[in-house]
């Protein structure tokens, strides 16, 4: 029986562990509208990086979405941004969810 116990424990430790505060955009002294525009401009710079081909092979495509996320994370943060967890924020802060 003790093993049963052990496994579900873990379960439960693995379970909880994606239960994660969300993670928002921020960067102090800018605004929420800010954010959101620069955030934009990544996403946007990320679509135009991914490979055209993605369209027609959706395997290719699948590859690509990790690769998007990199880009705009990159982008964020050479313009000074930050990933960080919402409840760490300042109070009357919001970030930008990523």
């Amino acid at each position: 029986m003790k093993p049963h116990k052990t496994l579900a424990l873990l379960f439960a430790a693995v379970l909880f562990a994606g239960c994660g505060t969300p993670k928002v955009w921020y960067q102090a002294g800018k605004s929420f509208d800010e954010t959101q525009r620069t955030l934009a401009g990544c996403r946007m710079e990320a679509a135009r990086a991914n490979n055209p081909l993605a369209m027609v092979n959706g395997w290719f495509f699948l590859a690509n979405e990790g690769n998007k996320k990199d880009l705009i994370k990159n982008c964020m943060i050479s313009q000074g941004y930050s990933l960080v967890d919402k409840n760490s924020l300042p109070a009357g802060v919001t970030g930008v969810p990523e």
